[in-house]
């Protein structure tokens, strides 16, 4: 049965989730591509922007262009950490296996 890594964009935290575990995977502990981490860490730091500590309910991309291109990358990531974890891994991406989702 594969490991279920659950990627998703938290404030000020690792963006992969151990689903068991309920706590985040450090991508250094996977064997990622370079490249694959370093969009990995912007796609992260791009959530991370939004947040607006005098107003933490005015958080919002600035467009909603913005927004989905985002969610796109987030796609298109959580594809690649499918392709270069194999089977041994389950990824998740909005709550749902990357297998099940569109191809990007």
């Amino acid at each position: 049965m594969p490991k279920i890594i659950r990627m998703a964009a938290d404030y000020d935290c690792e963006p992969l989730w151990d689903s068991e575990e309920a706590d985040y995977v450090p991508a250094e502990e996977l064997v990622l591509s370079q490249q694959t981490m370093e969009r990995l860490d912007e796609w992260q730091a791009a959530y991370d922007a939004i947040l607006n500590l005098q107003d933490p309910y005015e958080i919002a991309f600035p467009s909603p262009e913005a927004e989905a291109a985002w969610d796109q990358e987030g796609l298109a990531l959580a594809n690649q950490l499918q392709k270069e974890l194999g089977e041994e891994y389950e990824i998740h991406y909005n709550n749902q296996p990357v297998k099940t989702l569109a191809q990007v």
